[in-house]
């Protein structure tokens, strides 16, 4: 099986027989309504159509999960300078309609109706693998002008809670800037929120000093001020004893901390009126310091079937030994084994554009690293949290620890994205454990969140090889994420 990589592109289509086909979870893609109109027999007005649509553009696509969300997002004018959100309007049709369908096959629908710049509709009930049918539609005329957007769908991310986080944050030791945010952390954005509505995102980190700070930088429209309503939440990592700190915007520090202890905070808030939120990059100043002698990403996966999978990679001026720590409630840690380095594996990365290293600063310089990976065979019956993190020694001799990576195991989950090795040129391999035949929908991101590939992939019981032509890619980290019915697998590889 042999994938071909490349970058999604799209364009609108003023005929439903012509859609253009949206990938669940792939990269926004840009639409317009210049140059549109409308066919007979198409469905111009409704209870959710403020005004009759004299231009509409058509999209479909593949349901993947029972629940997932379609963005409509104002970009700019195709000329003039008036804009008019009222009468732009997003409807869903299906499952499975034909060309043209009526108000009766609508299963979602949502006018801009004001200037927030976003339509963003929540979609449940879906038939997994039923085609949906997306109408894009606005009344031009009457001095307003014609928009430009782009339009996308995908699967909701968890609902956030002190025992359901996000991962571990993005941590510095000093205040970084804003472009070194953006650019080395991994960013939440699925799917944009719209005015008015209430969030709360968690994540965990590990404390190397007793007080820290966190702060988040969020991408909108919103201007100055681009939050109402906010306030945080801190829980020890396994959430035992409820919160033990709470705080505004007034005050952004976790105080009186253990070192070395980890910790999950929440903060929570609401889109102020007339804007919306497209990505939050959240990051702490002063937890797991990524400086020096230490561990670079360490990642993990609990998805197969008989063991949990560790993966790290490590800045390696000496030798070190890394000690592999587990623990069930995130506080009372056992060693499992020791990891040592191959001699004679070390690799040269740089820190760069194309390669940033979170916490290294403006550093240029090349580093030596070493891939590490541990297999946890020793399940205990019926649990479903793991903890684990790396003690090892730092270039001074000093006794460190990496941050905590939490791991949940779910039954449903039962298959893995095992493997992704390195071939010959431009060809890589990348291996999956099923235990049945299955399809599957495969897509590789950057660590900015940027869809570089998605495919529809069929999977043989047992381990399935699969071909990856990497073409054009720049060298750097990448997600591989397989999603099934059953849920998903993810593995990050460096290229």
């Amino acid at each position: 099986m042999s994938l071909q990589w490349g970058l999604a592109q799209g364009q609108a289509n003023d005929d439903c027989a012509s859609a253009t086909n949206l990938s669940p979870n792939a990269a926004c893609t840009a639409g317009t309504l210049g140059g549109s109109g409308t066919q007979a027999g198409e469905n111009t007005s409704g209870s959710c159509i403020s005004n009759t649509f004299n231009r509409s553009v058509w999209y479909t696509f593949t349901a993947n999960n029972a629940t997932m969300y379609l963005d409509v997002e104002f970009t700019q004018l195709v000329s003039g300078m008036v804009w008019c959100p009222v009468r732009l309007t997003a409807l869903v049709y299906g499952p499975g309609v034909s060309c043209q369908p009526g108000s009766g096959d609508i299963v979602g629908c949502e006018n801009m109706g004001d200037n927030d710049g976003l339509i963003s509709i929540n979609l449940t009930s879906l038939t997994v693998g039923a085609v949906y049918r997306v109408q894009v539609g606005y009344a031009s005329g009457g001095g307003c002008s014609i928009p430009e957007f782009c339009i996308r769908t995908g699967n909701h991310e968890p609902s956030y809670s002190c025992s359901t986080t996000g991962g571990s944050a993005c941590s510095f030791a000093t205040n970084p800037s804003i472009p070194t945010v953006t650019s080395t952390c991994p960013a939440d954005s699925t799917p944009e929120l719209e005015e008015n509505i209430a969030d709360t995102r968690c994540y965990s980190f590990t404390a190397t000093n007793d007080t820290v700070a966190f702060n988040v930088i969020i991408n909108s429209n919103c201007g100055a001020g681009n939050v109402t309503a906010f306030s945080w939440q801190l829980f020890n990592l396994s959430c035992a004893g409820g919160v033990i700190q709470s705080g505004t915007l007034a005050s952004l520090d976790f105080t009186g901390l253990t070192i070395g202890n980890s910790y999950t905070f929440c903060y929570s808030f609401t889109v102020p009126a007339g804007c919306h939120h497209n990505i939050h990059w959240p990051y702490t100043v002063g937890a797991s310091v990524l400086l020096g002698h230490t561990v670079i990403m360490f990642t993990g996966t609990a998805d197969l079937p008989y063991a949990n999978q560790l993966n790290w990679i490590a800045e390696t001026e000496g030798d070190p030994a890394f000690i592999v720590q587990r623990s069930t409630n995130g506080t009372t840690f056992e060693d499992l084994g020791t990891v040592y380095p191959v001699s004679g594996k070390k690799e040269f990365i740089r820190h760069n554009d194309n390669f940033p290293l979170p916490a290294m600063g403006n550093l240029k310089e090349e580093l030596p690293y070493q891939q590490y990976e541990f297999e946890d065979a020793g399940l205990l019956p019926g649990q479903k949290d793991y903890y684990y993190r790396l003690r090892f020694e730092d270039s001074d001799g000093n006794e460190k620890y990496s941050e905590v990576l939490h791991l949940l195991r779910n039954a449903a989950q039962d298959f893995a994205i095992k493997s992704i090795v390195p071939g010959s040129g431009e060809q890589w391999e990348l291996k999956v454990f099923s235990p049945a035949d299955a399809t599957g929908i495969l897509d590789i991101t950057d660590m900015n969140g940027k869809c570089i590939a998605l495919e529809q992939v069929q999977i043989a019981g047992g381990e399935t090889s699969i071909s990856l032509e990497i073409q054009g890619i720049s060298s750097g980290l990448y997600v591989a994420r397989m999603r099934m019915d059953s849920g998903i697998s993810a593995l990050r590889f460096v290229k």
